[in-house]
């Protein structure tokens, strides 16, 4: 992965995957409701979005995947800010 801006990182080895950095794991049905929240909120909603986490020297990290082809950065920053604040209110 190549870190693009502040927890958005894009996978080297599949196309129009991006992923971005949250604070922690929710069970699918919140996760489910807060993907529905967020996409009825923006004008971009062709996207595809799924929970996924990796590890790294720090331990376990946990991400929102991404796959959409017509994301850029400034999109993902919106999507990643969109589910910070989704985080926060839960």
């Amino acid at each position: 992965m190549k870190e693009l801006s502040e927890g958005i990182y894009k996978d080297l080895e599949q196309s129009d995957t991006y992923y971005l950095k949250i604070p922690g794991f929710v069970s699918w049905d919140k996760f489910e409701h807060q993907t529905i929240i967020i996409r009825n909120n923006m004008n971009h909603k062709l996207y595809d979005a799924a929970q996924a986490a990796i590890y790294d020297k720090s331990g376990l990290v946990d991400l929102v995947r991404i796959f959409d082809r017509k994301a850029d950065v400034e999109i993902l920053d919106q999507l990643r800010l969109k589910y910070l604040n989704e985080f926060e209110r839960m």
